[in-house]
C-alpha cells in the first residue's frame, strides 16, 4: 500500500520594514567619524539636484545623510525611503519638490 504524503505549504516571509529611529541616528551623529565620501556626496549635492545614499545596513548612511543635511541647512531635504509616509511624498515628485 502507497502512503500518499501530504505537502505542508511552504510559508512566504511578509516583508519586514525597518524603520529609521532619528533620535538614534542623531545620538549617533554627536559621535560621527568624518567618512572619506562625505566630501564626495557633498560635491554631487552641489552638482546634482538628488543623490541617494545606498548600501549594507549599519554602515552609517542615515548618519552621513543627517551630517549633511545639518551641513547644508535649509537647502538640504532628507527623506527616509523606509517610511510610507516619505515613499507617499514621492508619489507626485514634481508636486513635492517643487
Amino acid at each position: 500500500m502507497e502512503v500518499e504524503r501530504q505537502r505542508t505549504p511552504q510559508r512566504t516571509r511578509e516583508p519586514r520594514l525597518l524603520y529609521c529611529n532619528n533620535e538614534i541616528a542623531r545620538h549617533n551623529r554627536s559621535m560621527f567619524i568624518e567618512r572619506h565620501i562625505q566630501p564626495h556626496v557633498a560635491r554631487l549635492l552641489g552638482q546634482f539636484p538628488a543623490v541617494a545614499i545606498l548600501g549594507p545596513r549599519q554602515v552609517g548612511k542615515t548618519t552621513l545623510a543627517l551630517a549633511l543635511a545639518e551641513e547644508l541647512g535649509e537647502q538640504a531635504l532628507y527623506l527616509d525611503l523606509e517610511l510610507p509616509s516619505d515613499r507617499a511624498k514621492l508619489s507626485e515628485p514634481e508636486l513635492y519638490l517643487k
